[in-house]
Formats: structure tokens, sequence, C-alpha cells
């Protein structure tokens, strides 16, 4: 009865990276992939990203900006969740119960718009989801939770009001700039539910790790809230493995 996620930030594009991605599916049987920066454009031939087993389904953005930066591969019995804004790089699914939202903020805001605009529009996406359910909330937003920043805060306050919990704070991005290993907190998992287990797999065709999440479907749905100062003091730091987190 586990709901498995399968997330990936894959780095400037899909299409020369699939065979990767379908060795990774395969092995995980997963229900649900997210793939951000998948760089899909309108007039793109879509069938040379298909994966067999599954349906494919792309962000909103797709036609309001004739570009998409998130995708999702989902298997039949798993139900797509028409509420997203359309010009959010954000997908809703259902399955066994769990609500799962796929999301993605790049670093560059619309003509015209801040960021902490950009933010409140995403926020207001997740607004809708139904929090009296299994909620997981996976992606890039581009807030790394080990740094206080404004939209760091911003998102605390968030998932505080909703009842929600950062999976993990370990490093999901990596890469050498100039001699020097730059790692951060970008990938994210957020949730509701007590039996999460993550597993996060470096590879050489992305700076970001894969993550490969299990939700219990028999797991409970956490409701009490957490603090500011509570986050804030749990901060940690850790260095880029392979390894199994249990909650």
């Amino acid at each position: 009865m586990d709901v498995k996620i399968l997330y990936w930030n894959c780095a400037a594009g899909l299409l020369k990276k699939i065979d990767y991605l379908r060795e990774v599916a395969m092995e995980m049987n997963a229900d649900i992939i997210f793939i951000s920066e998948c760089e899909v454009k309108n007039e793109f031939d879509l069938g040379f990203l298909a994966l067999e087993g599954y349906e494919t389904c792309f962000a909103k953005t797709l036609l309001s900006r004739n570009k998409a930066r998130l995708m999702c591969f989902r298997k039949p019995c798993v139900k797509l969740i028409d509420i997203t804004d359309e010009l959010n790089d954000i997908i809703v699914v259902e399955m066994n119960g769990v609500m799962v939202c796929g999301a993605y903020r790049g670093f560059k805001c619309f003509e015209g718009e801040s960021e902490i605009k950009n933010w409140e529009r995403m926020v207001k996406d997740f607004e809708k989801l139904n929090y009296q359910k299994e909620v997981v909330i996976v992606g890039d937003l581009n807030i790394d939770p080990t740094k206080e920043t404004y939209l760091c805060k911003e998102l605390l306050n968030f998932c505080d009001s909703k009842g929600l919990s950062i999976v993990d704070r370990g490093i999901t991005r990596a890469r050498l700039v100039a001699g020097t290993m730059q790692e951060s907190c970008l990938d994210l998992i957020i949730n509701n539910s007590d039996k999460t287990s993550l597993q996060k797999e470096f590879n050489e065709l992305s700076d970001h790790c894969v993550l490969k999440i299990k939700i219990n479907k028999f797991g409970k749905v956490i409701r009490e809230s957490k603090t500011l100062d509570s986050w804030i003091g749990a901060l940690t730091i850790t260095k880029p493995t392979l390894f199994l987190v249990t909650f």
C-alpha cells in the first residue's frame, strides 16, 4: 500500500537523460515521477519523453508560457487533480487518498514580478491542497531551509500553519565551481505523514540528486503545528551520501 514517488531536478533538460530515468523508474517501480527543469516546449515531439506504463502530463506553463519546467509521469491508477494556476510549475495528483504536489520555483521571476510575489503565487496553489488527507509537497523551491533568509521563514511559517514537516535537510545539490564544492538543500519533501522513508541518489547527469520517497498508506496524519524557533533550532547540514531516513 506504499505510495512510491520519484523526484529529480534533471538540470538543463530531460531529453538526453531519459534512458537513465527509465532505469531508475523501473528499479524503484515508482507510482509517481516528477521531473523539474525538464525544459519542454510546446512545439516538441512529446512522444520522445514517454515512459512505458505511465501517463505523461505537464505543468500548465506549457500552454501559458510555451514552456514547462515540470512534468509528471503517473501510473493509470494515479488521478490528476486540476487545481493549479496556469503560471505555476505545479502538478497535483492523488493516489490511495494521498495528495502529492510536485513543484518547481525557478530562481528567475517573471517580468515585473518580485521574488516575494512569485512565492506568494505558488503558496496560493499549496493552499488548495486538502490537508485533512495525507499531503506530500516535493520539489525544488529554490529555498534552502538551512539558511535563515526571508523566504525560508515564509516557508517555515507556511509549514507551521498546515502542520507540515520538512522530511530532511541534508544536501540535495552539489557542484564544483572554481575548485570549490557548493552544497545546498534545495530539493525538499514536505508532508504531514509520520511514515515517510527517503533515499537520495547522486549521479553524474545533474548536480541535483534523485529523491526516492515512500509514503506508508497506513501512516498517521500529523496535525500539530511547530513554532518557527523550533524549526530554526533543528537546522542541520550534512554531506551528500546515499542513505535512508525513516520517520
